[in-house]
């Protein structure tokens, strides 16, 4: 497709999907560049940066981020959704190179996640909910819409950051 633009004489530009929050900062900041509006995107980000800066850390809580259900799909540490977690100040339990493997509920239930994200993704949240009760007694969650985690600028980034930040500070 792009070969084809190109043919027809359009400007294209490429941005590699973000797999870390300073790739989101360089997609976002080229974005702005070719926009003519550079100085806004700089301000933008410099903004974010500051906020997440100021934010308070000390929580650790151990976190699993579901991705899929039916296979269990996860974020690991590898992925884009490990930045949101590490910057609200929690620790991914999920240890692998591959970014969103496969695992099963066994593997996550020894893991001993105490907060659960669960994005609307296509599968049922209530109902994943209720899975992951049977299985841990004290499990806590929070809801991210996929429009936001799914595709993040850096201000969507730092509402995902705040929401998970703020669950973890009102978990017991």
């Amino acid at each position: 497709m792009i070969e084809k633009f190109k043919r027809l004489n359009l400007e294209v530009h490429y941005f590699v999907r973000p797999k870390t929050f300073n790739n989101l900062l360089n997609n976002f900041l080229a974005l702005a560049h070719i926009l003519e509006k550079a100085e806004q995107g700089k301000n933008i980000v410099s903004d974010v940066e500051n906020t997440l800066g100021k934010l308070k850390r000390d929580v650790g809580y151990r976190v699993l981020w579901q991705v899929g259900a039916d296979p269990l799909i996860v974020a690991s540490q590898v992925s884009f959704a490990n930045d949101v977690i590490r910057f609200a100040g929690g620790m991914n339990i999920v240890e692998t190179e591959m970014p969103y493997p496969r695992m099963s509920m066994e593997e996550v239930i020894l893991k001993k996640p105490q907060l659960i994200v669960l994005t609307d993704m296509g599968y049922n949240i209530g109902m994943e909910m209720k899975r992951w009760k049977k299985y841990m007694k004290d499990i806590h969650f929070v809801i991210m819409d996929s429009y936001i985690v799914g595709s993040p600028t850096p201000v969507t980034f730092l509402e995902a950051v705040r929401k998970l930040s703020e669950t973890m500070k009102n978990v017991e």
